[in-house]
Formats: C-alpha cells, sequence, structure tokens
C-alpha cells in the first residue's frame, strides 16, 4: 500500500460539517448549496467519498460528475461563560439601539424626554 493509494467509505452530511471518522471537512460546494442548513431541517445524508490513506487533512467527494475537494474543519469548542458574556452584550446593544430610535422619534416630534425638550 502506498500514500497516493486512494479508499471509498461513507461519509454523513450533517450540520456541523461532512463527517468522515470522527472528523468534519466542508467546501465551497457544500456551503453554497446550503448542506449543512437542510441537515439540520431534513436530517442528514450519507454520500460517498474518497481519501488518501495518509492524508486526513482533505477528502474528496464526487458531485455533480465531478470531484470535489473537502477540507478538515478545525472545530473549537467555546465554553459557555463565553457564550453568555456574548449574548449578553448582544442584548445589550440591542436595548441600546431601540433607546436611540425611541430619541430619534422623539427628537422628531419635538417632544420632552426626561426634562430635555428637542426641537
Amino acid at each position: 500500500m502506498t500514500d497516493s493509494e486512494f479508499f471509498t467509505r461513507f461519509a454523513v452530511v450533517t450540520d456541523l460539517g461532512i463527517m468522515y471518522q470522527a472528523a468534519y471537512y466542508s467546501c465551497p460546494q457544500a456551503i453554497q448549496e446550503q448542506w449543512f442548513t437542510k441537515a439540520i431541517h431534513n436530517g442528514g445524508w450519507a454520500l460517498q467519498v474518497c481519501f488518501r490513506t495518509k492524508d486526513k487533512s482533505r477528502i474528496y467527494i464526487f458531485h455533480e460528475n465531478e470531484f470535489i475537494v473537502c477540507f478538515k474543519v478545525n472545530r473549537q469548542v467555546i465554553p459557555d461563560e463565553h457564550k453568555y458574556l456574548y449574548f449578553m452584550e448582544l442584548e445589550r446593544l440591542k436595548k441600546l439601539k431601540r433607546g436611540q430610535r425611541k430619541l430619534r422619534g422623539a427628537r422628531r416630534r419635538g417632544l420632552k424626554i426626561k426634562g430635555h425638550h428637542f426641537l
């Protein structure tokens, strides 16, 4: 067996990517055709992949009469406390934006807000 030999197996399209041997892969075709979003809504599906025996950084899929290279995706796990802080900041920004809209509306109508008169 040499490094240039190809093998064929099955992978599964999931919401996280094309999963093969506990690793995830992606390609422009999958992103453009929204495969991962479709997998969320319709469930995943199997597809045939080719790979080289020693090179796990990429796999190849046969799609619409051509081989497409899919590259390994390095998934990062984001700690829950970072997610929480991120979403809290988003909520703060949304409230700020709503406040700015109210203020602009009041200015247009010439209303008084908290002791200020806008002309």
